[in-house]
């Protein structure tokens, strides 16, 4: 997520897969629970606007995948 992006967005076009709260908790929790995505609105975890972002740390470690 190099702009902020919602979870809708990051599931169908950088996941391929089909936005559902199932995938949510599969592939994007545990991303913020490691810090590698951050919110966008972090007092308000299930606001309608939110939005994640890479944190320093996702990116440090998709310079080391690459």
């Amino acid at each position: 997520c190099k702009t902020a992006s919602s979870s809708k967005d990051i599931q169908e076009k950088a996941l391929k897969l089909i936005p559902h709260t199932y995938n949510f908790q599969r592939y994007i929790e545990p991303l913020l629970e490691q810090g590698l995505l951050l919110r966008t609105i972090p007092n308000k975890p299930t606001s309608k606007n939110q939005k994640y972002l890479t944190s320093k740390q996702g990116k440090e470690v998709i310079k080391l995948i690459k």
